[in-house]
């Protein structure tokens, strides 16, 4: 993932590195391995799968049901190639089952928000670097579009 966010201009430049020869992102493998193994030798496997549950609850799972009602609002229901019966209800459901979920993961769900901590640092660095928003012009601002 840090490769290919890489490749797209969202994160730092040094992860579309691709090894000389054998042609596969090594930076971006080794950074994820360095930091898989000292989580794997400092935390207790339970904790750190914990700690994963918690991140993909907030960020993919919670977050999905966030984006869908964000897009419907900014798009309207005549861009969307799909319906959501009985909207907003389902994503609502949704959003208090996997906030459930997450608060179940006990104590442990201080390490997802430790990581979400960590992956808004990395962004923020990375928009101070190229001046986007918050730092600088955002995209839609600067095409003119909206």
């Amino acid at each position: 993932m840090p490769y290919s966010a890489a490749l797209d201009g969202n994160f730092f430049p040094v992860f579309r590195r691709v090894h000389p020869t054998k042609h596969f992102p090594h930076v971006s493998l080794l950074v994820l391995g360095g930091l898989a193994f000292l989580f794997s030798i400092s935390l207790k496997l339970e904790t750190a799968i914990a700690g994963i549950l918690s991140l993909r609850l907030l960020v993919q799972f919670i977050g999905q049901a966030v984006g869908v009602m964000l897009l419907r609002r900014r798009w309207g229901v005549e861009r969307l190639p799909f319906k959501m019966w009985l909207y907003p209800l389902p994503a609502v459901l949704t959003m208090i089952g996997w906030a459930w979920l997450f608060w179940q993961t006990g104590a442990t769900r201080k390490w997802g928000l430790a990581e979400i901590a960590l992956g808004a640092l990395a962004f923020l660095i990375r928009a101070r670097e190229v001046r986007q928003w918050p730092f600088g012009t955002s995209q839609s601002e600067v095409g003119g579009s909206r």
